[in-house]
């Protein structure tokens, strides 16, 4: 019914005056209405779309498979020959295909399992509970120990408490697989292959690198409001201080000049701080003096912000061996951090070690997950240190990859006030 209501286009004017003149009057006219249908294109884009597909996969399998075919057979056939021994002669080549990575969830523990029944004993066992905490506790303080924690905090460190949990899990951690292309005896074929879980996640990190991206979006946000200061200080758009203290005979703000010694002072020193080495700041939380702090009221300043690093990065953190700093690797550093100035590189540097996480994988299959905290005594305070490891009833051992530590809390013997 509503076509019949839709508006129908008028003639032109030109065109109704052009047929005036041709018809007579009297004259009885028919117009016939006509109704233009388009052509269906999408069966032609359609086997056009197959024609390239088709030409793409030839194309493809003309320049890259049948070559690597031949060499592969080539290089099989130059081989000594091997006794059979039922296996197959040609080890199989498997090229992985990237975003064809996929987290699969095994199925639960059943009562029947070897590794359920490894957790019925060891929860029933209270002399192994007690040896598993207290195991825990010692690879903690070897951890810190090993850590710049220490050489800030003092040695020797000792386990003063723990408060540690023993969570049995229903089921063994997830798995990986990953899609590609396998060569065999039968010759080439699509199949899926597992892969660790350390690899995926990196595989994932690399794909996916949320913790760089969002670090690099608060240096060009931080660029972005700078370079609008600066324009507005250069036309004089700046919105002036109403708290600023104004001079005694008149309106304008000013400062005295004790005051503007001391800024003076204070950037002089803050410019020396950002210049020199990280290694060679004593104590980067007092402002006021840069002289070094000794006793145990110096532990607050740089314990504080010390976290306990993983042993490999001790040789890599040792005074002994030399680093090469950022104007060595890259020449033109100093260039650019003058050109757009401290505050983006700062606001990089602290989104990236907010969200920048270590690859760490779950527990492997069987393990009993023990969680908690460990209290470390040492000469100048106490740290607190957050722990989750996985724990093998079979062997009775810790796995070292899927260890986890964080500081917690550092609470230092003697404080000193800021100023």
């Amino acid at each position: 019914m509503w076509h019949r209501l839709r508006l129908r286009p008028r003639m032109a004017a030109p065109t109704i005056r052009h047929f005036s003149r041709q018809v007579e009057h009297g004259q009885t006219i028919t117009v016939h209405r006509v109704r233009f249908s388009q052509q269906k294109r999408y069966i032609r884009r359609a086997f056009d779309v197959c024609i390239v597909v088709y030409a793409c996969s030839v194309f493809y399998a003309q320049i890259v498979l049948v070559p690597l075919d031949k060499a592969i057979t080539k290089a099989v056939k130059g081989l000594p020959a091997v006794e059979d021994d039922g296996k197959d002669a040609v080890q199989s080549i498997f090229m992985p295909f990237p975003l064809t990575t996929k987290k699969i969830r095994p199925p639960p523990y059943s009562g029947r399992d070897p590794e359920w029944q490894a957790f019925i004993k060891l929860s029933k066992d209270k002399e192994a509970n007690t040896s598993m905490r207290k195991d825990l506790a010692e690879i903690v303080r070897n951890e810190v120990g090993r850590s710049q924690l220490a050489q800030r905090l003092g040695s020797p460190i000792k386990v003063r408490r723990w408060w540690l949990d023993a969570e049995y899990p229903f089921g063994p951690p997830p798995e990986y697989r990953r899609s590609g292309l396998q060569y065999d005896q039968q010759g080439w074929k699509w199949t899926e292959r597992p892969v660790d879980e350390k690899t995926a996640m990196r595989l994932e990190r690399v794909l996916w690198p949320s913790a760089l991206g969002w670090s690099i979006f608060a240096f060009a946000a931080t660029c972005l409001q700078q370079n609008v200061r600066e324009v507005q200080k250069h036309f004089g758009l700046q919105p002036s201080h109403q708290g600023s203290p104004s001079a005694p005979g008149g309106g304008a703000t000013a400062l005295s000049s004790a005051a503007k010694t001391e800024m003076q002072r204070t950037l002089h020193r803050l410019r020396q701080r950002t210049s020199r080495r990280p290694e060679e700041v004593q104590d980067p939380g007092a402002l006021g003096s840069s002289q070094p702090v000794d006793g145990a009221g110096g532990a607050s300043g740089p314990g504080a912000n010390t976290a306990p690093t993983r042993p490999g990065n001790q040789a890599r953190n040792a005074p002994g061996v030399a680093r090469p700093g950022p104007k060595e690797l890259f020449p033109g550093h100093a260039w650019i951090r003058s050109m757009i100035g401290p505050k983006p590189w700062e606001a990089f540097r602290m989104t990236l070690a907010q969200l920048w996480r270590p690859v760490v994988p779950h527990p492997p299959k069987g393990c009993v997950i023990v969680t908690g905290l460990v209290e470390l005594e040492t000469p100048r305070g106490w740290v607190i240190i957050d722990v989750l490891a996985g724990f093998d009833p079979t062997t009775r051992n810790y796995d070292g990859e899927s260890l986890r530590l964080k500081v917690r809390r550092i609470q230092p013997r003697q404080q000193s006030p800021r100023r």
